[in-house]
């Protein structure tokens, strides 16, 4: 039942390599500040610092059209505009955004207000939202990592990171009689593996498995 299910995360869902985050399936890519750690989910990526003070989320709107999802987004988020100008991103036609969200409690200093960097994107038949996020006291810090990141949202083209496939789970016979990493060696598991495929099915790596017994290892 579970030869051949996927291990771990799907990396045509997306994946990060040397700060880049690549969608195979979605066809795109873009780098992110380093240092700052990517979350992705099915719903929207997220990128932070260390220190939590700003953040970018990235997602994609409902809307089918640059203006419809600017202003579907300033309703849904209460934002008051500072200015807005329409942009190109690599050739893709997009719109800039620079808004503050100011706190309900009229009591609030100035430096409490929220202030977002924002691109909203046309590629293929999706729009990409990409909002950075952080306090007023703290946007010049982080405006600039906002924009490069966003400012450097492409398609992606290069076939290897196209054609990545996921780990996958493969069941196998044990051919030979022996231990655990006799019987990984003999399936070319890296010796840097063996310790967690042991884990993985229940076993030390000095334990002995007979002939015909089931193990699992990762191929992809």
């Amino acid at each position: 039942m579970i030869d051949g299910i996927i291990y771990g995360e799907d990396p045509r869902q997306g994946f990060v390599e040397s700060n880049v985050f690549y969608h195979p399936n979605l066809k795109f890519k873009f780098p992110f500040p380093t240092g700052w750690k990517l979350v992705n989910s099915p719903l929207q990526v997220q990128i932070a610092p260390e220190d939590g003070k700003a953040i970018i989320i990235v997602t994609l709107s409902e809307q089918k059209n640059l203006e419809d999802a600017v202003q579907a987004n300033i309703n849904q988020l209460n934002l008051t505009v500072i200015d807005r100008k329409p942009v190109k991103v690599n050739g893709m036609l997009g719109i800039a955004v620079n808004s503050k969200q100011i706190p309900q409690d009229q009591q609030s200093s100035g430096q409490d207000t929220i202030r977002l960097k924002s691109y909203f994107i046309q590629y293929n038949e999706n729009i990409y939202l990409f909002h950075g996020i952080t306090l007023n006291s703290t946007y010049d810090t982080y405006v600039q990592s906002f924009t490069s990141t966003m400012m450097n949202f492409n398609r992606l083209t290069d076939s290897a990171k196209l054609n990545i496939k996921p780990k996958r789970i493969s069941v196998k016979q044990v051919q030979r009689a022996g231990t655990v990493a006799e019987v990984l060696r003999y399936y070319k598991v890296p010796e840097s593996d063996m310790k967690n495929l042991a884990i993985l099915n229940n076993y030390e790596l000095s334990n002995r498995i007979n002939r015909g017994q089931l193990i699992k290892i990762i191929e992809k």
